[in-house]
């Protein structure tokens, strides 16, 4: 009994080398591996700041030509030059019926498209308007960094005006927000950008911060 006790020892003492060998070869592969969890997720890119405006580019259609908005309409009209409001390639201003329709979307695939979608805001169902003349070879009009809408850090929203707008201490109210309100002078130089608000019929204007952006 006693040299089966012995012998039995003598195999976990051989056992233990190659138990070693197993741990530091788990060790290596584990740094081979690439970094941890934690690390990885330490490179990822940090959220945005919320003391920064979101900036977003917007299109009623997706990729492939379909809407991808509520369709709350249809009708027929035509268009006779760029959007004011949304200055870029391939978006109008159109006439439906007795009404001024700006901006009015493009779909991206037809070379020649036969319709349009018109939206008072981006947050807005869609007018799909049915065209009864070619579209104009125009120009955009504006600037296309110019915003089409915004959201203020005080909860109102502001859509670019497209007709004559008011001046209150030399700063233009061009854009038309809810409540009678009006918001002008962007100033888009720091992080959070800052518009200039107030009663849209005139009176004192507050710097109000801007929490997101919507572009064409």
């Amino acid at each position: 009994m006693i040299r089966g006790s012995r012998h039995h020892r003598c195999r976990r003492h051989r056992r233990a080398p190659i138990a070693i060998a197993i741990a530091l070869l788990g060790i290596a592969l584990a740094a081979c591996s690439g970094p941890s969890r934690s690390t990885q997720a330490a490179r990822r890119p940090a959220t945005q700041s919320p003391n920064a405006t979101a900036v977003s580019k917007f299109t009623p259609y997706s990729s492939a030509g379909a809407l991808t908005v509520v369709v709350t309409g249809h009708a027929t009209g035509q268009c006779w030059t760029g959007s004011i409001v949304v200055a870029v390639p391939g978006v109008y201003r159109c006439l439906v019926g007795n009404d001024i329709a700006d901006p009015c979307f493009t779909p991206p695939q037809p070379a020649k498209p036969t319709t349009v979608a018109c939206l008072p805001d981006p947050w807005s169902g869609a007018l799909v308007v049915t065209l009864t003349a070619p579209l104009p070879i125009t120009p955009p009009v504006g600037h296309a960094a110019n915003p089409w809408a915004l959201q203020l850090a005080n909860g109102v929203r502001c859509v670019a005006s497209g007709g004559t707008v008011h001046s209150v201490d030399g700063v233009s109210l061009n854009l038309q927000c809810s409540g009678g309100t009006a918001a002008g002078g962007l100033d888009t130089t720091g992080p959070m950008w800052q518009v200039k608000y107030g009663p849209q019929s005139g009176g004192p204007l507050a710097v109000v911060g801007v929490t997101h952006a919507w572009q064409g």
